[in-house]
């Protein structure tokens, strides 16, 4: 009976990793937009909206498991935080 309920968990736990990295990416680029903000700069907050959109549109059109939505967040987090990242060696540039 035991080993029942731990089979479903088994099928997705190859999924963990990739869930816990697309979330870790984007807490790190909340960082970057929480700091923007408390700069009075809102352009990160405008990246992030159309990433989100964007995750949307991917998720939308790339369904079929949960394998893919995965990978759709994933994708869209890791490019989220290299926008971030580039808009902030860019605003860091513009300032020295």
């Amino acid at each position: 009976m035991l080993l029942m309920k731990r089979l479903p968990y088994l099928a997705m736990a190859g999924l963990l990793w990739k869930y816990a990295l697309a979330t870790t990416l984007f807490a790190i680029a909340n960082i970057f937009v929480y700091y923007f903000l408390a700069l009075k700069q809102y352009v990160p907050v405008i990246i992030t909206a159309c990433f989100a959109l964007l995750q949307l549109v991917g998720i939308i059109l790339y369904h079929h498991s949960l394998a893919q939505v995965v990978m759709v967040q994933m994708v869209m987090m890791s490019f989220l935080c290299i926008s971030q990242w580039g808009y902030f060696l860019m605003y860091r540039s513009q300032q020295a």
